[in-house]
């Protein structure tokens, strides 16, 4: 689940065939793993290669400041967490990054009784908060509006503000370990107002627990399905206004499409199918099936 700051290395190697370019960009295997760049280049960290999942990131970039979207969170008919033995917990999510990243959205897994939580998570320290007292699609399909955004206070640091439904999410669980000061602090190079940062949205079905590398990569009962992604807007300030801070937020379709998606990628892509339509994003991660889409 975790994005790490790290690059996949190239490998170099000699090619005996001719092999169209397409084909090799198209789906990769690396160490035992194949993903499938949907839109730019991928950035893959050592936990996610465990784990079934969809990415889409905005670039790196000051003047992107929130994201947000309707976004659909399935009833319990949609998700298998735990078959064959194996535990999974999925995951619906924003996150954005700095020198360090955190991810905020809803997570449902064995650990927490198999309901949809509130959940923040610090990637870099490894921190994780879920609200078990917030519960959501208990027993169907529910639509809520989730927000995230950044903000550079009079004191020239830098808040992270996660909404649901207008309930406001946070807490110390973004402190350092040694100074017990909010991560945020040192998180993002802030100018003039706004701060260098990347948003992005994600959704994965993570195994818990021990698995061996073949457990990673099989077919294991487990699925996560009928996730949305609806009107999804990314907000940006104009750097070109002589204002300070630059202005008022301008609002942008974030589809696939748009400019504002830089790059996205696929992790075990034939469990996973992913729906395109203009600002809307419809998801299915399967992985009882190498077809998820049908």
């Amino acid at each position: 689940m975790n994005i790490k700051r790290t690059f996949i290395a190239t490998t170099t190697c000699v090619l005996v065939l001719v092999i169209s370019l397409s084909v090799v960009f198209a789906s990769l295997e690396i160490v035992n793993f194949d993903y499938k760049i949907i839109k730019g280049s991928p950035s893959v960290g050592s936990m996610e290669k465990d784990s079934s999942h969809y990415y889409a990131w905005a670039s790196f970039d000051r003047k992107y400041n929130k994201i947000d979207a309707t976004v659909k969170i399935p009833g319990p008919e949609h998700q298998i967490t735990q078959s064959n033995g194996r535990k999974r917990a999925a995951y619906i999510s924003f996150g954005v990054k700095g020198n360090h990243g955190f991810d905020f959205g809803v997570t449902k897994s064995p650990v927490f009784g198999n309901k949809w939580h509130p959940y923040a998570c610090n990637t870099s320290t490894g921190q994780f908060k879920v609200w078990q007292e917030y519960t959501f699609a208990s027993n169907s399909n529910q639509y809520v509006n989730m927000s995230l955004e950044t903000s550079v206070g009079s004191d020239g640091e830098t808040d992270i503000i996660f909404k649901i439904d207008n309930i406001t999410f946070n807490g110390d669980y973004m402190k350092d370990n040694n100074s017990k000061k909010m991560l945020y602090d040192s998180s993002f190079v802030e100018w003039r107002g706004l701060a260098d940062k990347a948003f992005c949205r994600f959704v994965s079905l993570c195994p818990l627990g021990s698995y061996t590398k073949k457990d990673k990569m099989e077919i294991d009962g487990t699925m996560h399905r009928g996730v949305d992604f609806i009107n999804l807007n990314i907000y940006y300030r104009k750097t070109n206004s002589s204002s300070y801070p630059y202005g008022l937020p301008v609002k942008r379709s974030w589809g696939m499409n748009d400019g504002h998606v830089a790059r996205a990628w696929k992790v075990y892509p034939k469990n996973i199918g992913v729906h395109v339509s203009g600002k809307n994003e419809y998801i299915n991660i399967n992985n009882k099936s190498k077809n998820p889409e049908v």
